[in-house]
């Protein structure tokens, strides 16, 4: 195989070569041009840093793998992003040092990676080892995994969406402290017709919380937690006799309810249809305050 080198500085190609190599295949030697960055030129590119640290690469069009880089849409490749972040993309080199077919690209990857040691965590930028589209880690980064999940259970997944349990108190209120006293970023807002459908649909038919009970442990814990704050659908309403005169008032339906141990959804029905139940009438607060205010 013919193959030859095509340095570009700066995201500009050096020289005024328009054929720069062949690569060759069952249908013969085809020439590849390079005279724009429209061009498509497979092959093997470098990277170097204002450090001297090299990243080794491969790409069937290196010409639009170098737009991606000086656009920063690299966050992938952790070093270089950081690298370009750090000094700019101008300061760096982008080089491409083979060309070749797309089915050598893995080979040649692994050729270069090794003369030029770009894996080394002194010398390179390549988190992986080369060759395939996903590698294998650098033992720096087998390090970083290996202490990260150091101490966690044997089989304990890392991402624990649908887990209980699995925080204590004091980290769960740490958690908490960026959210505490914020409105919910939902408020003010409603499902559109077209969501709420959607919704529904996916829960036809789940019976996921089907004769789900919370543990005792659970509900003693919530109800200290609630204990003192104030419910915010609690209405008040005012007892009347037969005529109309006050007798008392309460704080909700809840604690008449208790009182005369009937069910609330009585008291709700005599203060909709202004009914009589238990030998008295029921009204909101706000409305009989309303209602005297109009008698003065």
């Amino acid at each position: 195989m013919n193959s030859q080198e095509l340095k570009i500085e700066n995201g500009t190609p050096s020289g005024e070569l328009s054929v720069i190599g062949s690569v060759c295949n069952s249908a013969g030697s085809v020439p590849v041009i390079a005279n724009d960055r429209k061009s498509v030129i497979c092959g093997i590119y470098r990277i170097t840093s204002p450090t001297r640290r090299i990243y080794i690469g491969l790409s069937e069009n290196c010409f639009q793998r170098m737009g991606l880089y000086k656009r920063g849409s690299c966050k992938q490749q952790v070093i270089v992003y950081r690298s370009i972040k750090k000094h700019g993309w101008d300061a760096h080199k982008f080089e491409i040092i083979h060309v070749c077919h797309p089915s050598e690209l893995n080979y040649w990857e692994i050729y270069y990676s090794k003369l030029y040691n770009s894996h080394h965590p002194r010398y390179g930028m390549n988190i992986r080892e080369c060759g395939g589209n996903r590698g294998k880690h650098s033992e720096k980064s087998k390090k970083k995994i290996s202490a990260k999940l150091k101490g966690r259970k044997k089989g304990f997944p890392i991402w624990n969406k649908g887990l209980t349990n699995i925080y204590n108190e004091e980290t769960l209120y740490e958690m908490g402290k960026g959210r505490r006293g914020k409105p919910s970023t939902f408020l003010g807002k409603k499902h559109s017709k077209e969501s709420g459908d959607k919704m529904s649909k996916a829960q036809i038919g789940n019976t996921k919380a089907l004769g789900f009970k919370h543990t005792r442990e659970y509900c003693e814990r919530k109800s200290i937690q609630l204990k003192g704050r104030p419910a915010k659908n609690r209405v008040k309403v005012v007892q009347l006799d037969m005529k109309g005169a006050f007798i008392k008032l309460w704080n909700s339906i809840a604690m008449a309810d208790n009182s005369f141990k009937m069910g609330s959804r009585s008291i709700t029905n005599c203060l909709q249809r202004n009914k009589i139940s238990r030998g008295f009438k029921w009204d909101y607060e706000s409305i009989y305050n309303l209602q005297k205010l109009k008698a003065a």
